[in-house]
């Protein structure tokens, strides 16, 4: 009879850490900013091109429960519309459609310097199958992943100047472009408002030069 009770209570305690961890990683690390940054919470599906959540970004942070962004946020300024969401860790995914001409294309450039160690931060099931390295020091700075026979068109998109703006200011984000949805993953961006609003700023010039440079395609 006691070995019972002590199962069913260390079953009991096991379930109760559980939950609490479940509802920590559940957490919105991003809602306190929503007066702020004019924040307004957003369907998990906004547009007939898009997929749920848990589908559309394929860079995500590793979750021992696969937990994702549990709030999706929408931020509108002028002409810009960024969909934001968070993780435990204040990792802060930011997604929008650009204005481009990009069919048929996907590919994700995984940043080395917000690895751990030489293990990446992103899950490497739901990367695109091929890796490209680079000449020069961009591959110093990021591993380039692509879809089969998509490396011409991946070539394309990252134009010189893209590059360089990556490795000068965006070295610690990940990015993924699929078709003309673009997507990027800042580290510890919802620890405050100032690094929030610098993952919005450098968002939106990323944004800009990826458009730019599928119009030249």
């Amino acid at each position: 009879m006691i070995l019972i009770d002590y199962i069913f209570y260390t079953i009991l305690l096991l379930l109760f850490f559980y939950i609490v961890i479940v509802i920590y990683l559940s957490l919105d690390r991003i809602g306190k900013y929503d007066d702020v940054f004019k924040l307004k919470k957003a369907a998990l599906v906004y547009s007939s091109n898009y997929r749920k959540l848990g589908d559309i970004i394929i860079p995500t942070r590793k979750s021992p429960f696969g937990i994702g962004e549990p709030t999706v946020w929408v931020y509108r300024n002028n002409d810009t519309e960024l969909f934001m969401s968070s993780n435990h860790k204040k990792d802060v995914r930011i997604w929008s459609q650009i204005n481009g001409n990009l069919h048929d294309i996907h590919f994700v450039l995984d940043s080395k310097k917000n690895n751990r160690s030489v293990v990446s931060n992103l899950m490497y099931h739901k990367l695109p199958s091929k890796k490209l390295e680079l000449e020069g020091d961009f591959n110093d700075y990021f591993n380039l992943y692509y879809d089969d026979d998509q490396q011409i068109q991946t070539l394309q998109i990252l134009a010189p100047n893209l590059m360089a703006y990556l490795i000068d200011g965006a070295s610690l984000v990940d990015v993924e472009v699929l078709n003309n949805q673009i997507a990027i993953l800042h580290t510890n961006a919802a620890k405050t408002k100032e690094s929030l609003q610098a993952a919005i700023e450098l968002t939106t010039k990323l944004n800009s030069i990826t458009e730019a440079a599928s119009k030249v395609r």
